[in-house]
Formats: C-alpha cells, sequence, structure tokens
C-alpha cells in the first residue's frame, strides 16, 4: 500500500512541535464507531484517519515513535517511576490491559502512549468493535506500526530503546491480536493488503520481541497455523511468488525467532526449520510425480500417512485441482525457504555460534526441481496418448499434468539453488563437483540441439532428443547461466575448480548462447520450430546474462584459467565489442542499453586481467574506439562505463611511475578566496567543517528557541498583570493597599529535560549580550508606559528576576530596609527612571 501524497513534505519546524495525534485519532475513531452504529455515513471520517495514518507512517520512518529526542529522554526517565504504579490486569477488555500496559493513566500520558494503545485498538480487537473497520484502515494501522518496528530494527542505538520496551511489553498481546486481524481479512475480497501489512506487522513484532515470547507457546502456534493458511491460499496461477505468499513466508521463518518453552536455542529451532521445509517439499514432489519408481536400495518412494496428502487423495479428484494444491505447495515452501536463507531478522546476538545448514538435504531437493521438466517431458512422449490424463503409477498427477507445471517447478528449483548458492559463504570445496556438475547439466539441457551436437555428441543419442521443447525456453536458459555465475563466485579461484572439463564445457556453452544470439542464423530455424522461444526482451537479458558470466569467470580464475579457455573469452569479447558499432553496422540485441553495458563491462574484465602467461589483452584499441562511440549514450549507466572504460584503456597503454615529489597545490599565504577552497580541500577538512556547521547551527536554533520563550513567557505576564490591574482587587492593591498582592506567575519551565552542552553555551552567549547592555539611557516619562510587546534593543530585560517587580504595587520600603534581608527578595533591575532624575 503506498502512503498519502502528504508524506513526501517534510513537516514545518512547527509541526515537529505538535505531538497530538494520539488524542486526535482516538477521536477519529470513537467518532467513526459512533457513524458506523447509528448507520451514518462514515467515508469521510475514514478519509480523515487514513490521511492521518499515512502521515504518522511517514513519520515514525524517520523519527520513529517519538518526534524528538527531549520527549523520548523524558519517557526513558519517567519509564522506571510508571512501571511501579501498573496494575494486574489493567482493566477490563483488551483495551484496558494495554492502556495499562502503556502507563496510559489519564493527563500524565504520553501522546507517544496514546498513539500506540489506538494503533492497537486496531490490530487488537475487541468483541465486535475490531470488525467495524475497513481493511484500508487495518492495513494503514499495521503499516504505521511495522514502521516503528522497523526504526527499531534498523536503529540498534539508546534512541531506539523506548520504543523497543514499549512493543516488547505488549508483543503477545499483539501477535495473539495479528493472529485473529488476518483470519478475519482472509475472508473479505478486498482484505488482501492488510493480510500482507498484518503478516509484516507481525514478523516485525517477533524480533523485537525474540525470546520473550517463549513462554507463549499457544500465541506462537496460532500465528504459525495462520501464517501457513495464508501461505498455502495461493490458487498457482503465475511462478512470480505473490504479496500474500511472500509475507506469510517471511512471518514463519522469523518464527524460530521466539525460541519456545524448552529452551532450544534460536539457532537449533533455524536449522530444525530449515530441514522441516526441505522435507515438506521433497514429499510433495515424490506424492505427486515421483521422478523414479524405485530408490537405490530398493524401497519404494511413495509418500503415506503425511494428513494433507492423504486429504488431497480422497477429496481432490480432478487433475486442475491438484495442480493447484501441487503448485501452491512447492511455491509456498520455496518462498519459506528462501526466507530462512536469508536470515532476515537474524543477528549474531539471537543466533550464535553453531548454524547447521543441511546443505546435502537442499541440494538432492533442489536436484530434483531442476530435472523435473526432463523427466515429465519424458514420460509424456514414453507414455500412450489414451493414458496420458492418467495419474502415473505412485503418484497423483498424471503425465499431462506434470509436463504442463514442468517448466514451473524447475523455475522455482533455480531460485532456490541461486538461493543456496548465495547463502555458502565458506568454503565449498567439498561440494564444488556437484554444484558444477549440477549447474552444467542445466545448462545443457536448456541449450539448443546444434550447440549440445557440438559441445557434448553424446547428449543427441537419445531418439526423443528432437521431439522435445523444454529446452527452447529463453528464460530458463537464462536461469541456468546465472546459477553457473553463483556456483563460479563461491568456489573461488584455484586450480582443481579452474582445470575441470565441467567449467570449460560449462564456459562453451554460454560463448555459443552469445553467438547464436548477436548473429541472426537462428531465425533460419523458425519454418521448422523457434528453439529460441521468449520475447526480444529475454533475449536481452540472455545476452546480458552471458557477459556477466563471462565476465564474472574471468575476475574469479584470474591467472588459474586455462589457455584454451582464456583464448575463447577473448576472441568472443572481440566479437561482441565489434559488434557495438564500430565498423557502422549495429549487431543484434545491441540497441538496448543493459546489453551495452554488459558488453563494456565484459571488456574492461578482460584488459583488467592478464593471460596465465602474463601477457596483456589485446582488446584495448577495440575497446577505445568503443567507448568513444557510446561516451555519449542516452543511457546515463552507459555513458559512465564508456568513460570508465576509456580512463582504463589510456592507463593500460600509458605507463605510468609513483610520484617523486608531492606537490602542494595551496599555500598558507593564499588570499581568502583560496582560503575557502582550501578548507575542503581534504576529507578531514571537510568533516570538522560539516561539524562545526552543525554545531553553530544547533547553537542558533538554541538561541532562537530560548528566546522566542523567553518572548512568549513575557506576553504571558503583561497579560496576566493587565487582567489584575482591572479587577477590583487589582486596582485596590495599586491604589496603596498594602496588605493586597498581585498574584505571582510562575513562567520558568523545566520540562524541556537536561540541559546540553550546546545548550549551555547558548545560554552563556545570551548572558554575555546582556552584561554588554548594563548601561541603560534615560527614558522620558511619556515614553514609560510603552507596551511590553514593544521591547526596545538596547534594554536589558531579565525575565525570570523582574516578573513580579512593579513599582507601585510594593509596599512603602522606608522604614523595612533594616528589617529585610538580601535573600528575601530576588535581585531587582531598575529599567524605569528614577524621580529625581525626571
Amino acid at each position: 500500500m503506498d502512503l498519502h501524497y502528504s508524506s513526501l513534505a517534510p513537516p514545518t519546524p512547527n509541526g515537529l512541535q505538535k505531538e497530538d495525534c494520539g488524542k486526535q485519532l482516538l477521536n477519529l475513531f470513537k467518532s467513526f464507531e459512533r457513524a458506523i452504529k447509528d448507520g451514518q455515513d462514515a467515508s469521510k471520517l475514514e478519509n480523515t484517519i487514513l490521511d492521518t495514518l499515512s502521515q504518522m507512517t511517514a513519520t515514525y520512518q524517520n523519527r520513529g515513535l517519538f518526534s524528538n529526542e527531549v520527549s523520548r529522554m523524558n519517557h526513558t526517565s519517567s519509564a522506571p517511576a510508571a512501571s511501579k504504579k501498573r496494575k494486574r490486569g489493567g482493566g477490563s477488555g483488551s483495551t484496558g490491559k494495554i492502556s495499562s500496559m502503556l502507563n496510559l493513566d489519564g493527563n500524565n500520558s504520553s501522546e507517544e502512549a496514546y498513539a500506540l494503545s489506538n494503533l492497537c485498538r486496531i490490530l487488537i480487537p475487541c468483541n465486535e468493535r475490531g470488525l467495524m473497520y475497513s481493511a484500508s484502515i487495518v492495513a494503514s494501522s499495521a503499516i504505521a506500526l511495522d514502521a516503528i518496528c522497523q526504526y527499531c530494527i534498523h536503529r540498534t542505538t539508546e534512541k531506539s530503546m523506548p520504543e523497543h520496551d514499549m512493543i516488547g511489553s505488549i508483543a503477545s498481546q499483539l501477535t495473539s491480536g495479528l493472529s485473529k486481524v488476518i483470519k478475519d481479512m482472509m475472508d473479505k475480497d478486498e482484505g488482501e493488503d492488510a493480510v500482507i501489512a498484518c503478516c509484516n506487522c507481525a514478523k516485525s513484532v517477533i524480533v523485537i520481541s525474540n525470546i520473550k515470547l517463549s513462554r507463549n507457546a499457544t500465541v506462537i502456534a496460532s500465528i504459525q497455523s495462520i501464517a501457513l493458511e495464508v501461505l498455502f491460499q495461493d490458487d498457482g496461477g503465475s511462478i512470480e511468488v505473490s504479496g500474500m505468499v511472500n509475507a506469510a513466508a517471511s512471518l514463519i521463518a522469523s518464527i524460530p525467532l521466539a525460541g519456545n518453552s524448552n529452551g532450544i536455542a534460536p539457532v537449533q529451532l533455524w536449522s530444525g526449520a530449515v530441514l522441516e521445509r526441505t522435507l515438506q517439499l521433497t514429499n510433495a514432489i515424490r506424492a505427486f510425480f515421483p521422478l523414479v519408481k524405485k530408490s537405490k536400495k530398493g524401497s519404494s518412494q511413495r509418500v503415506d500417512g503425511i494428513e494433507w496428502i492423504e486429504h488431497v487423495k480422497s477429496n481432490v479428484t480432478s487433475q486442475a485441482d491438484r495442480l493447484v494444491v501441487f503448485l501452491s505447495r512447492t511455491k509456498g515452501n520455496v518462498a519459506v525457504l528462501t526466507k530462512l536463507l536469508e536470515m532476515d531478522g537474524y543477528h549474531v546476538s539471537n543466533m550464535g555460534n553453531g548454524v547447521v545448514l543441511p546443505i546435502t538435504s537442499l541440494l538432492e531437493v533442489s536436484e530434483q526441481m531442476l530435472l523435473f521438466a526432463s523427466f515429465a517431458e519424458t514420460r509424456y512422449l514414453a507414455t500412450k496418448s489414451k493414458l496420458r490424463d492418467v495419474s502415473v503409477e505412485g503418484g497423483l498427477l498424471s503425465a499431462s499434468s506434470a509436463l504442463m507445471v514442468g517448466n514451473s517447478v524447475k523455475y522455482f528449483g533455480y531460485t532456490l539453488f541461486e538461493k543456496l548458492c548465495s547463502t555458502l559463504t565458506t568454503s565449498t570445496l567439498p561440494y564444488g563437483k556437484r554444484l558444477m556438475d549440477l549447474a552444467l547439466n542445466n545448462m545443457q539441457s536448456s541449450s539448443t540441439l546444434a550447440l549440445k551436437r557440438v559441445i557434448d555428441p553424446s547428449s543427441s543419442a537419445d531418439r526423443n532428443s528432437k521431439k522435445k521443447w523444454f529446452h527452447t525456453s529463453v528464460l530458463l536458459r537464462t536461469k541456468s547461466i546465472k546459477s553457473f555465475t553463483l556456483v563460479v563466485q563461491r568456489l573461488g579461484s584455484n586450480v582443481v575448480g579452474t582445470h575441470n572439463d565441467a567449467v570449460a564445457k560449462s564456459l562453451a556453452f554460454i560463448a555459443g548462447n552469445i553467438l547464436e544470439q548477436v548473429s541472426n542464423t537462428n531465425e533460419k530455424d523458425e519454418k521448422f520450430g523457434d528453439e529460441h522461444w521468449g520475447s526480444e526482451g529475454q533475449k536481452a537479458s540472455l545476452v546480458c546474462t552471458c557477459c556477466d558470466a563471462l565476465s564474472a569467470a574471468l575476475s574469479v580464475f584470474g591467472g588459474f584459467m586455462t589457455m584454451q579457455n582464456r583464448e575463447l573469452i577473448e576472441s568472443i569479447s572481440s566479437t561482441v565489442i565489434a559488434k557495438l558499432g564500430i565498423d557502422g553496422a549495429q549487431g543484434r540485441f545491441c540497441n538496448f542499453s543493459v546489453v551495452k553495458a554488459s558488453i563494456l563491462k565484459l571488456g574492461i574484465s578482460s584488459i583488467v586481467t592478464p593471460w596465465p602467461d602474463g601477457a596483456a589483452s589485446g582488446l584495448v584499441q577495440v575497446l577505445r574506439q568503443a567507448s568513444f562511440i557510446l561516451r555519449f549514450d542516452h543511457d546515463s549507466n552507459v555513458s559512465t562505463i564508456a568513460y570508465s572504460a576509456i580512463g582504463i584503456c589510456n592507463m593500460a597503454v600509458t605507463p605510468r611511475a609513483p610520484p617523486l615529489v608531492i606537490v602542494t597545490r595551496l599555500n598558507e599565504s593564499e588570499t581568502s578566496t583560496s582560503a575557502v577552497h582550501r578548507q575542503f580541500f581534504s576529507r578531514e577538512s571537510l568533516e570538522s567543517g560539516m561539524e562545526t556547521a552543525r554545531e553553530d547551527i544547533l547553537k542558533s536554533k538554541i538561541i532562537e528557541r530560548d528566546t522566542q520563550e523567553k518572548k512568549k513567557k513575557k506576553k504571558e505576564v503583561e497579560k496576566k498583570k493587565k487582567e489584575v490591574m482591572e479587577s477590583e482587587k487589582g486596582q485596590a492593591a495599586y491604589k496603596g493597599d498594602a496588605n493586597a498582592q498581585v498574584p505571582e506567575v510562575s513562567v520558568r519551565d523545566d520540562s524541556r529535560g537536561p540541559i546540553s552542552t550546546l545548550e549551555k553555551d547558548a545560554v552563556s552567549t545570551i548572558e554575555e549580550n546582556q552584561c554588554q547592555n548594563e548601561d541603560l539611557p534615560e527614558i522620558k516619562e511619556e515614553d514609560a508606559d510603552v507596551s511590553m510587546s514593544e521591547e526596545p534593543s538596547n534594554v536589558n530585560m531579565n525575565i525570570e528576576e523582574d516578573e513580579n517587580y512593579d513599582e507601585r504595587s510594593l509596599p512603602s520600603a522606608e522604614g523595612n530596609d533594616s528589617d529585610a534581608s538580601d535573600d528575601d527578595f530576588p535581585p531587582i533591575i531598575d529599567c524605569a527612571p528614577d524621580d529625581e532624575e525626571m
């Protein structure tokens, strides 16, 4: 859900001081509930609530729950005292309990606590009140609370501690309430955005609370159950993971952080969750379409006794419905495994050491999914036409149904394999051969028949190879090359990995795919069947992926690459660079900006990487010509890379030595104009100058704030004095009644908390300015009654010392000087002229 357009504009300086969103939101909620009960139209109130929540979300994303550091410090200092007043139970209903936990005790409550309590009013439903609000209000409330949680998660400093403690104190109630709201929103037609927002919010709450929820096993079980319902609710109509599935997968992946009542560490729960999802995915593939009838040990691979599989066998009979269940299970489990491997929200503090990743199980299930399309295609061609719609032996899908979803399952297999390769941060040499063979097999199965016959003639021995068509998908061909790139990056530079036949064949397949795309020869085959099934954009993406793969191989392998492989890459680089229009003719797909950028990067990698024998690349002149042509390209990224390539080419052909003498570019005796430039010449001077400027700006703001506060207090004092003078008691006091006194007016305000060093400096600056104006000029009698609002610039007015001073209201002090003490009265600054002077 997008934020309101007003969230793009930062708040005004005066708007930052307004902290009435909590009470304002409460009034809006009460008015909305009253209108719904009375049957009135509440659309205007709903729009106002949505605007308020959007503005609150924008504020929380930038500053957290508290609008400034003063309110955050005040809440931190008053939190221990407030916690002692907390009562057990906190009132009737969930609202009263939340109010008690957040220390809402009437006038002493902060606006931040009110705001958080009102968000909980929506997300923790009480009776039927929570069902009144629309899905838009629920989604906006969840987004606002998630913004507070994200502020705490990404800012682990002391500033986020108040928000962290406030949300942690109600984490159990929030998690339980969000599970109910998600279940309610799933039944609504327009509740998808609300479900996504609530799942993301619940995930953030679990990450913040961490093991505080370990004792609430019922709450964790309820949120996990509802998240699984959302996860497998997808209809499987698209290979892309929907927002609901993605949000539910993130929520399920964060549950191990909560721990459990048995005291098992989150790291062990995380490993168990990965293994469980892997087993669920393996069982789904075996139950619906077993790849082999017998395993190596001779035992059947049929899966029996699993509840949801038995339900599908007995209740779901049509192949279309079974396809939906199979795809939803496959997509959901892959999404959860992806989120678990990303480890979002997992840190060293809650994970520790000893993370165990079941690499073998993950590789096995990835290999099964990557081979699913080939097995389905082979089974379909080997089955008689009358039996293709009948379920295969030991499975729930028919050969035709498995053929329909074959490439979809393979696409999910690539997604899982790529995420697994990205997770392997340590040495992968024990699994290097298996990873490289798997990447080569996928690349080979996705290439054209002509390319396979050239590189691996034995692969064309299958009698049904000419009848297959799954390999023609350009999108899956791109995914296979991208997976090879990840494997190369994880293997690193070593002789064992580079001097391997699998690496040579893989590089040959990549080079062949580039040649097929940049040339126009593949158009001749369209009469008998297109082996390049994909859009023009997908084909251009294939060329980019191939160039990036060759660049990665050059950068990673370096000098360990064999001479044959380096010669192949060098020749391919020369060919594709020439296609950029050096000879006036532009190659196919070279009008795409992404293709130009990838080809330039490949040329740069070839130049900066020497040959295995130490020789330099011979592509300098060709790359320089292409870069001169593309330096004024309409795409800024292509232009930037072209200028970088020109600089690298110049460095390659022009040998340079380090400077023997460091020349001083500016002297201390330069003019004032040069001094300004010298101030920002180096990084150190730039940092120090910016820090000094920030302190000066902050000091000026503090002085301006204190000046405005004093003016405001001065006006309040004058207003109260005038009110007293107009009253009867005030008139009697000014006529000489010694017993009548002007009521005391307090103008000191210490609610801003502790004074910082910059504030002390600002106060000292103000006092120095006051001391410079001690000699006051004479003022005429007719100017003595000038209003206090018109403050003369040369008169020193100290409000805190002069607020109770009035010459006519004081009793006669001629006979009381001896009895008065110096400490009885505050120091008085006489700003009015004496009678004798007049």
